[in-house]
Parts: structure tokens; C-alpha cells; sequence
């Protein structure tokens, strides 16, 4: 019955196979499908998701990556281990090497309970978790000579400091240390397999601080053709806060003297993307670099669940001040919508016209929550702004949710704008003379054309906008299916345990300032 139920699932979700580092009864697609697609917990369900949950279970997806549950299963059975600051930091002043997950000594890292204890007693400061993204600088061993240690070592220490916290308080995701490392026992191995199922847990999680040692030496690969570091850094970028994700190599001085943290979160605060679609960064980890080719479709497998358990349960999304035009706002389009439950959008102080702004408007028609689309402080024009604002009011969304003032003049004059938007109604020549030109005279295309070329592009992610609502209906379907199977499923005598685990106890202590490779 369950091979039955991966046939009808591989239909969505393209063809499944086995992979040594994912439930052999049920790939990561399958499951996180089932899991956020399902009406309700159902026992027979939960037998299907097994042990991949780690523990966190129907009731508990909307808040997966919020709160403290998913932390508590993912270090529950010891399988993962988070390091104590104070650790990384006196091994650094000793000038050795970080050892790996089966030499740490006891002392090292934290027990789950010692963690959870200290964050629900309020007499105790809350413990920090930092997961630290880098590429790997040989096989034996990433970091020989200590040269991401030099970084990491007395930034830990300075970031105690401002944070008025001990090393102690600090527990660390770094995988070496954190997951059982090669060459292993069979016992190991199954450890590292069963730890590799919430590796997205400290990357994507809102209560996880990720720093990104992104140098590396002369002649290694760079940071960013690295598959398990883009993961990373697009796990991190999908809905934790702007401040969390740092990429230390930014800070200008190593050995300069930090006042207050926003210093560095001001440095080397990570410039986000719009998330991307899990088809797209597939096809972007072909060109990636993996010591080990097996990780390649791991990765884009654990990006999949990633986006549909973020994207689908984020409430709110702020991509406030990036920067971004309407290139970023077409593919942000491409993955709004996916998020079923968004209630807030934050796309202020950007630099969006009125192209940008209507392919994001379009894409919002599929997500029925709402509530408020700050659109402030961009370059909207007029005439599309009063049309956005009317869409609005019939929608019956409510009256001051929709935010578009403070427009900043686009340099598209009022009627090149307006064509613009109505483009991604009916097309536009325009557009498509502009696509035509040639290469040499590309440069030098007329203001009303780039204006329409963005338009185009804007239509496009209305386009595909739509397609995934399409989608997402033939999901509902396979759904069904699964309820269906489900429950022919509890008829069947198990040869094996379930693997379900009770719903665990959420710790609401306070979140600070806020790698595998």
C-alpha cells in the first residue's frame, strides 16, 4: 500500500526513488506532501510519515519553523548535537581543530533538556542557537588549519559580550561537530541518516541565528558553487528575520572592537532573494559543487519541503528595503502563490514600478488571507496605483490594509507607465519588439520599451502565477487520494511499530538579535 501510495503521489511530485539519507519508506517529497496536505492528524497518516517528523506531528506544521517543538525533536535521541560556545571558543584559543561529532567530549554540547530547561526557566538567560553555513575545505577534516575557526572563535566571543550572555549560553549547529562524520559504524551511520532528516530544522527555523563564513582560501571553491551552502543560505533567506542571516565575511576589521551588534548585523546582513521555485533550484544545483554526488539530490529534495512547509504557513513576509525591482517582484510572483495562509506582505522602500507592483497584485489573488500589502515608498505609477487600490476595495480585503503612498517618480512618463501595466492584461507589441532587439542596440532601447520589456516579464509571473494555482488544486486531489488510501491503510495489520510521537510541549522563552558542505 505504501509503494501504491508513492506511485500516486510521483505524479505531483515527479519521480521518487530511495536515497541513503532520507526515510527508506518515504522520501522527503512524499512526506512533507502528506504532511501539509492531509485535512487532519490521522493515525494512519502518521504511520506513513513515521520517524521523518522526528516527533512534530499534524497539528504542529504552521508553526514548524517558529517555535520551540521541532528544536526539541530534531536534538531529541542524540543523533544531533549543538555545540556550547564556550567549546568553539577555548578550542579556538588552544589552536586545535575542531573535532568531529564522534570525538566530542561530553561536556562539549548540550543535552536537549539541559537546552529546554534554560529556555522556560525566565532566571536564566535564553540560550542562542547559531547555525553556521561554510564550505568544507577538504574531505578529511573542513577546517584543518582553523581557518574558518579564526572567525568564528572570537566573533562567538564578541557576540556573548553584546548579547550580555556567557559562551555557555551559546549552542551551535556546525556540522562537523554537530552530525556523526565519516568513517562510521553501521549504529553511526543510522544516526547520521536519522539526523539528516531536520538538518532544514536550524537553517530555516525563525528562532536560529545563521552566520555564513563565506571566505575561502586562495584556489578552494567558492562559497556560492557550493550545493549544501546555497541550501543553506535559501533555507535561511525563506522566512527568518532580515537581522538572523549574517555573512560574517562582510565585517571589514576581524579585530576591531564591537560597541553594539547592530554594528554587524549593519555590515553583514545578508541581501536577500525572492524564493525561489523548488523546479528552478534543482535545476541550479546541477552547476554546484558536492564532495559527495549522492548530497545533489538530498539537497534539492530538503529545499522542496523547506519551501512548502515556510512559504505555505508564513503569515507574514517582510522584504522591506532591498532594493529590489521588478525583476525580484516577477519571482517573487512565481512562489506567492504557494503561501496559502500570508495575511502581511511588506514590499516597501523598494524599487518597484508599476509592472512589479501589478504581477505582484495578480499573484496575491490566490491567497485569500490578506490582509495587508504595504507597497510604500516604491515607484508606482498613479494611474496603476488607483487601479490596485480599487481591485482592492472588491476584493472585500480591508479598507487600510492596502499601503501605497510615498510613491517616488518611476522617470517613465504617465502614459508609458499606465501602457505598462495594462500589458500584463491584453500583451503588448511593445514588449515583444523590445525581446526582438538585437543584442548590439539592447543597451540603448528607448525608456517606453524597457518600461514594456518589464511589463512582459511581469505578465509572465501572472502567467505561472496561475499555473500554480492550478497546481495546487490537483494537490487537493492527491490529498483526497491520500485520506483515501489512508484509511484502507488502518485495515492492514503492522508488521512494524509506528514511529508517531506524542505532541511535545512549546517553550515560548525570548529570541535575541536575530554548513554541512
Amino acid at each position: 500500500i505504501a509503494s501504491e501510495c508513492r506511485e500516486g503521489a510521483s505524479e505531483l511530485l515527479g519521480p521518487i526513488g530511495n536515497c541513503c539519507h532520507c526515510d527508506k519508506r518515504m522520501e522527503e517529497r512524499v512526506r512533507v506532501a502528506l504532511e501539509l496536505q492531509l485535512p487532519g492528524p490521522k493515525p494512519a497518516a502518521a504511520h506513513l510519515v513515521g520517524s521523518a517528523m522526528r516527533g512534530v506531528g499534524e497539528v504542529d506544521k504552521t508553526r514548524y519553523y517558529r517555535e520551540w517543538d521541532s528544536i526539541r525533536a530534531a536534538l531529541t535521541g542524540g543523533d544531533t548535537r549543538l555545540v556550547r560556545g564556550s567549546f568553539i571558543e577555548s578550542t579556538y584559543q588552544l589552536g586545535k581543530p575542531l573535532p568531529r561529532w564522534q570525538q566530542l567530549p561530553k561536556d562539549s554540547f548540550w543535552d536537549v533538556e539541559d537546552l529546554l530547561h534554560d529556555v522556560g526557566d525566565l532566571t536564566r538567560p535564553t540560550p542562542k542557537i547559531i547555525a553556521v553555513s561554510y564550505g568544507w575545505l577538504s574531505r578529511e577534516h573542513p577546517d584543518p588549519e582553523g581557518f574558518h575557526l579564526k572567525v568564528l572563535g572570537p566573533m562567538m566571543k564578541r557576540y556573548a559580550a553584546c548579547s550580555r550572555i556567557g559562551l555557555e549560553s551559546i549552542a551551535v549547529f556546525i556540522d562537523w561537530c554537530s552530525l556523526p562524520q565519516r568513517p562510521w559504524s553501521d549504529l553511526e551511520q543510522k544516526a547520521r541518516h536519522r539526523a539528516m532528516r531536520s538538518i532544514d530544522v536550524w537553517y530555516a527555523h525563525q528562532l536560529t541565528d545563521v552566520w555564513l563564513l563565506s571566505a575561502v582560501p586562495e584556489g578552494g571553491v567558492p562559497f556560492d558553487e557550493r550545493g549544501w551552502t546555497r541550501f543553506e543560505v535559501a533555507a535561511a533567506s525563506m522566512v527568518s528575520p532580515l537581522e538572523a542571516v549574517l555573512d560574517l565575511a562582510q565585517w571589514p576589521n576581524p579585530n576591531a572592537d564591537i560597541k553594539d551588534w547592530s554594528e554587524v548585523v549593519d555590515a553583514c546582513c545578508l541581501r536577500r532573494r525572492p524564493p525561489q521555485l523548488p523546479d528552478a533550484f534543482a535545476s541550479e544545483q546541477e552547476s554546484k559543487s558536492f564532495a559527495f554526488q549522492e548530497d545533489r539530490k538530498l539537497v534539492s529534495d530538503k529545499y522542496w519541503g523547506v519551501f512548502h512547509r515556510a512559504l505555505g504557513c508564513a503569515e507574514q513576509l517582510a522584504y522591506r528595503g532591498l532594493s529590489w525591482t521588478d525583476v525580484e517582484a516577477h519571482r517573487l510572483a512565481l512562489a506567492l502563490p504557494r503561501c496559502t495562509g500570508l495575511r502581511q506582505l511588506d514590499l516597501s522602500y523598494n524599487e518597484l514600478s508599476s509592472a512589479g507592483a501589478t504581477a505582484i497584485a495578480h499573484a496575491l489573488e490566490q491567497c485569500s488571507a490578506l490582509e495587508r500589502l504595504n507597497l510604500s515608498n516604491n515607484m508606482i505609477g498613479e494611474e496603476t496605483a488607483q487601479q490596485m487600490t480599487s481591485t482592492w476595495m472588491v476584493s472585500r480585503r480591508p479598507e487600510n490594509g492596502l499601503d501605497l503612498s510615498a510613491q517616488r517618480a518611476s522617470g517613465f512618463s504617465p502614459e508609458s507607465d499606465l501602457a505598462a501595466a495594462q500589458a500584463l492584461e491584453r500583451g503588448s507589441t511593445m514588449a515583444m519588439q523590445a525581446t526582438t532587439a538585437s543584442p548590439r542596440n539592447s543597451g540603448q532601447l528607448p525608456e517606453e520599451s524597457k518600461q514594456a520589456l518589464s511589463a512582459l516579464i511581469a505578465r509572465q509571473a501572472a502567467f505561472e502565477a496561475r499555473i500554480e494555482s492550478a497546481m495546487a488544486k490537483v494537490a487537493e486531489s492527491v490529498a483526497e487520494l491520500s485520506t483515501a488510501v489512508g484509511k484502507d491503510i488502518s485495515t492492514v495489520p503492522q508488521s512494524r511499530p509506528a514511529y508517531g510521537r506524542p505532541v511535545l510541549k512549546t517553550y515560548t522563552g525570548s529570541h535575541g538579535s536575530s554548513a554541512s558542505s
